[in-house]
């Protein structure tokens, strides 16, 4: 699977920045027809090699109970620091509904979590993680792909709305109410993940595109070699989307995921399982 503690480190470095970071403002919630089909730079710079070895198909090897755990972050405007409190909870997609399979709180100073043991019942374990706080937008967590065996380093990322400002100086449209934010990060297949930028990332409801233009805040703030791999789609509205992933000639597996009003949604993109 890959940790996605990059995640956090990620959006670390996206709200401590105050200032624009030499971002060029895009157009944001047209119709899809009218947005260009890749996103990229237009001055691309030159194809860089990644590890696109993961497996292309789905894993066989499926651990018997998986647990999931990470450490819940809290960013308020330009401070961060470990979220104490939040509540963690864990769900199961099903055809019938979301099955809630374990809630619990990251109460220690360093927001540490560690879900129950969750029955997979032989399949891999198609899920997410949701954190809240008061005060603090929900966050939704979605893995680059169903887990066959247990996953660490997960971060829960909790912001609020002083950091969706500081999402706006870099380019992005004002965050309409009722819509929900897309994080993408977009790695490949090593040990620890490298974190690509200038990829094209786009997010679908069914075949339409949706949101604002994908912000590529590693091409944004090149300088910050912790950002690279980070995209930011803002209004997206509620609903299943799935998010797509391309870099030069290389496609990546396919994210299903949901946006949530006022909410922020975190994705990791690999080349595969």
């Amino acid at each position: 699977m890959g940790q996605l503690r990059l995640v956090a480190v990620s959006l670390l470095a996206l709200v401590a920045c105050g200032d624009d970071g030499g971002a060029t403002p895009q157009d944001g919630g047209g119709s899809a027809d009218a947005r260009p089909v890749d996103a990229r730079p237009i001055d691309m710079p030159p194809e860089v090699t990644y590890d696109y070895s993961c497996p292309t198909a789905p894993p066989t090897d499926i651990a018997t109970t998986v647990t999931v755990s990470g450490v819940a972050q809290q960013l308020s405007g330009t401070t961060n620091g470990p979220a104490e409190g939040v509540v963690i909870t864990a769900y199961r997609i099903n055809a019938g509904g979301d099955q809630l399979v374990d809630t619990r709180p990251a109460t220690t100073t360093t927001g540490a979590f560690t879900t129950a043991l969750i029955a997979t019942n032989g399949t891999a374990l198609n899920g997410y993680l949701k954190g809240t706080k008061a005060t603090y937008w929900p966050t939704y967590l979605y893995p680059s792909s169903p887990l066959a065996q247990s996953l660490v380093g997960v971060p829960v990322i909790m912001i609020n709305d002083a950091n969706v400002e500081l999402a706006e100086t870099l380019g992005q449209t004002d965050q309409l109410p009722g819509n929900g934010i897309i994080g993408v990060a977009l790695t490949d297949c090593a040990q620890p993940p490298a974190q690509i930028a200038n990829a094209t990332i786009e997010v679908y409801s069914g075949t339409t595109r949706v949101g604002d233009d994908t912000l590529d805040v590693g091409a944004i703030l090149n300088t910050i070699p912790d950002v690279q791999g980070l995209y930011l789609i803002t209004n997206v509205p509620p609903g299943p989307v799935t998010v797509k992933a391309t870099y030069y000639n290389h496609t990546f597996l396919e994210n299903d995921v949901v946006s949530y009003a006022d909410s922020l949604t975190t994705a990791q993109i690999k080349p595969g399982y």
